[in-house]
């Protein structure tokens, strides 16, 4: 007990020195540093932050900081960026009913078709497809008046979304499965991805949509997905990577009688074609991949 009373005394007489001490802080404190000792200075400081708006004074401290702790660097269910996202009622929730582990599911991550295009029936209402990855969705429905709405959906907890709705015009009943979720992938991504695109992709962006400027073709969407790979699509059609620049070589150009591509100057098509290269390696490393 000696040992114990000079470390209590110890740490009293450093406190004293402070003003600004507050004792739940250091109770965090020992609850995430018990927990793992290696954490920087930012990692503790948010994860005291989090414990923080969670703990309404009813929760045992110590225990609240090591379970919050074990979440994120231990068992790694979540990262720390997606913990600051939960709900304080929902961690409350699942802490009180001993049951931190169900925070693994908080953030899900899957693409589905609901209702295949095959199925749905005028005067019916559908929800169609989702994207669903980080806390963030992208639903696309269909009403029995034949329009269609895409839902953009925030987890604010573990049973509640907030959403937001937008009537679109782009869907038909012609399309196919595939189309739609590869569509509503981009829109998620254009939506919710925190990504910058590089420089290089940028130049890439800009060129192509100066050569479609030039061929008169205005609606094809260019994207590059979290990847970094190029996606484009018009109303009826997807393309991926290497498909979108076979399109614009052997589709969209027009080549003259010495093998010139119309409407292009030779530096944009120099460089065209260097983008389009990258491409083609990349689709000879996938083959050579599976052949082994």
């Amino acid at each position: 007990m000696n040992n114990i009373y000079d470390c209590y005394k110890s740490i009293t007489n450093a406190i004293k020195e402070l003003t600004d001490f507050k004792i739940y802080d250091f109770i965090y404190y020992l609850g995430i540093t018990v927990n793992n000792s290696e954490l920087s200075k930012e990692e503790i400081i948010k994860l005291i932050d989090i414990c923080k708006s969670i703990n309404d004074g009813k929760l045992d401290s110590f225990s609240l900081a090591r379970n919050l702790t074990d979440i994120v660097f231990t068992k790694k269910y979540m990262t720390l960026e997606q913990l600051e996202r939960v709900s304080s009622d929902t961690i409350q929730t699942y802490f009180l009913d001993e049951n931190m582990s169900q925070l693994r599911y908080y953030f899900e991550s899957y693409s589905e078709i609901v209702t295949s295009i095959k199925d749905i029936k005028y005067g019916c209402s559908y929800t169609v497809a989702r994207v669903v990855d980080n806390g963030y969705s992208v639903e696309l429905h269909y009403n029995q008046n034949g329009k269609s709405t895409i839902e953009y959906g925030v987890k604010m907890s573990y049973d509640f979304w907030e959403n937001v709705v937008e009537e679109i015009d782009w869907f038909n009943l012609k399309l196919d499965d595939n189309y739609v979720l590869n569509r509503l992938e981009c829109m998620y991504e254009e939506k919710f991805s925190t990504k910058d695109l590089t420089d290089i992709q940028i130049e890439e962006l800009n060129l192509i949509d100066k050569i479609l400027y030039k061929h008169k073709v205005d609606d094809i969407n260019l994207h590059i997905n979290d990847l970094g790979i190029l996606v484009a699509y018009d109303n009826e059609n997807f393309w991926v990577g290497k498909e979108f620049y076979d399109f614009l070589f052997d589709e969209l150009f027009v080549y003259d009688k010495n093998g010139k591509v119309e409407l292009i100057d030779e530096i944009d098509y120099k460089n065209l074609k260097e983008y389009k290269e990258k491409y083609d390696e990349k689709d000879m490393e996938k083959e050579e991949e599976y052949e082994k």
